[in-house]
């Protein structure tokens, strides 16, 4: 599915407003969370199906009674990662493995997919890869490989992926856990080009 116009402008208007929060420099800028190790849940994967609905807020997700669920949904640039809701997962590249250096107004644009006790894993998901890290704020963040996976607050529906290349920082992970970055499809200049 091509983005629309109406996606790319909101897409674009959103990402303006968190840039300065989420840019690309490496300065320290209070944002830097401890490091803390990452743990790997044990276990079957249980049954993971994605709901229909979007929450209402994206910040609810992690601390609902729902555990944090990580499975493979199509979006725009095809098998990615996604939640529970179908709303696809984002990696940064200020982050480092095991510390999560987005938090305050970059964390109200990119929510952590948090989650109280183990995240639900999909079938297609590779279950060793899943982990969490304690952020600075105590909550307990779900990661990939290390790197802890956020959502983006102008992604509105399952499927959505506006979020992609914002600031130069921000990726979505593919089915096999590698960054997409838009190249992986033929370029059309649909607004993928940041």
């Amino acid at each position: 599915m091509r983005p629309t116009l109406r996606m790319i402008v909101a897409g674009l208007a959103a990402a303006s407003l968190v840039v300065a929060a989420c840019g690309g420099d490496d300065d320290d800028d209070g944002n830097a969370a401890p490091s803390a190790e990452t743990t790997v849940p044990g276990g079957e994967s249980p049954d993971t199906t994605v709901a229909d609905e979007t929450p209402t807020s994206l910040a609810d997700e992690g601390g609902s009674d729902e555990p944090a669920t990580v499975v493979v949904g199509e979006t725009d640039l095809g098998p990615t990662l996604v939640d529970g809701e179908g709303l696809t997962l984002y990696v940064f590249d200020n982050d480092t493995a095991g510390t999560s250096n987005c938090s305050d107004a970059c964390a109200t644009a990119w929510p952590p997919l948090t989650v109280d006790g183990d995240p639900v894993i999909g079938d297609d998901v590779d279950a060793e890869a899943i982990g969490t890290i304690t952020r600075a704020d105590g909550a307990t963040q779900v990661t990939y490989d290390g790197m802890p996976l956020y959502r983006w607050s102008g992604d509105s529906q399952p499927g959505d992926a506006t979020g992609l290349g914002v600031g130069g920082v921000w990726w979505p992970l593919g089915a096999d856990g590698q960054k997409l970055t838009g190249n992986e499809q033929a370029s059309t200049g649909g607004g993928f080009d940041y």
